[in-house]
């Protein structure tokens, strides 16, 4: 059975190396693993004409590397989310049919008083809109008001931990109830369901951009719509052929413990 596998500007990043698992044949576009990257060179890469952003998917301490076309770090977005340390069916996956990056686990409540945990469920979607200069990422749960997290852009210019000034010129939060503040350089967000975070990646460098003038109030569906379709029409009018797999025939039911 033979492969064939989308040529995509993510892929251009994606090392040979990579240590991943891949889902069952019908869904062998998407990069997955079962934890989070330890280092930059299994981080998962998306793409824009400005930079390339390294998502290494910790539920806790998430770090997003920012990267300028000529490999040089520039910043890191940094996520930290109080209590998702201890977290379970996690996986991280690079959708090659979409130019995602998404994020997945689940995380045990606070126990009652029978003593009963309830576990809820976090997903993160990321994705560099084509033909523009955005990071743009979504984040839900299921827990009632259980999304609560502080955002963080710093620069490697100066120092990691020195903060970018004025963090709503690079930085834009939307969200659905809940409050939000900012305060030492970083923006908390608490109680809420949903929460999408913009980054305008050329004011990183120093590019003027009113990249965040645009998507300010456009509907997150129609971002991603509008995202995919102009992806695939390039993705689909490129491929790579990548010969005859000899694993093609086994049943789709057996596990891959590595790629």
């Amino acid at each position: 059975m033979s492969r064939l596998l989308s040529f995509i500007f993510a892929c251009m990043f994606v090392p040979v190396f990579l240590q991943g698992q891949t889902f069952p044949l019908q869904n062998r576009n998407l990069y997955w693993f079962e934890e989070p990257a330890k280092s930059a060179k299994y981080a998962l890469p998306l793409g824009s004409q400005q930079l390339t952003a390294l998502v290494y998917g910790a539920p806790g301490t998430e770090q997003i590397r920012l990267k300028s076309a000529d490999d040089q770090c520039v910043g890191t977005l940094r996520l930290t989310s109080l209590g998702h340390e201890m977290y379970s069916n996690y996986r991280h996956t690079l959708d090659l049919d979409s130019a995602m990056d998404i994020v997945e686990y689940m995380v045990p409540s606070q126990p009652g008083v029978t003593g009963e945990q309830t576990y809820y469920k976090f997903r993160r979607e990321t994705f560099c809109p084509m033909g523009d200069s955005l990071l743009v990422m979504r984040l839900t749960t299921d827990s009632p008001k259980g999304l609560s997290f502080a955002v963080q852009l710093t620069s490697d210019s100066d120092s990691q931990n020195s903060s970018f000034q004025k963090l709503d010129t690079y930085l834009k939060v939307t969200n659905r109830g809940g409050q939000q503040m900012e305060r030492d350089g970083a923006l908390y967000v608490t109680d809420q369901q949903e929460a999408i975070l913009y980054l305008d990646m050329s004011r990183v460098k120093d590019v003027k951009s009113q990249a965040l003038s645009r998507v300010e109030g456009l509907d997150y569906q129609a971002l991603l719509s509008g995202h995919v379709s102009q992806y695939r029409s390039i993705a689909d009018s490129s491929t790579l052929w990548l010969g005859e797999d000899p694993k093609a025939h086994r049943p789709v039911n057996v596990h891959r413990s590595k790629a």
